[in-house]
């Protein structure tokens, strides 16, 4: 499984499958799962289509 970079941090925007654009709320220590606000579960790499810092 891939990890995300330093690049996505907590307030990151990014573009999920089906879901559009989310915002990261946390990032698991091992950077593997990211949870989303609003949302309950965590997301992979994979699941990440694009994201931005603006």
């Amino acid at each position: 499984m891939k990890k995300f970079d330093k690049r996505v941090k907590i307030g990151t925007m990014v573009f999920l499958k089906g879901l559009g654009w989310q915002i990261v709320k946390s990032i698991h220590p091992t950077r593997k799962w990211i949870e989303i606000c609003g949302w309950v579960g965590n997301f992979q790499r994979a699941d990440v289509l694009k994201f931005t810092n603006i």
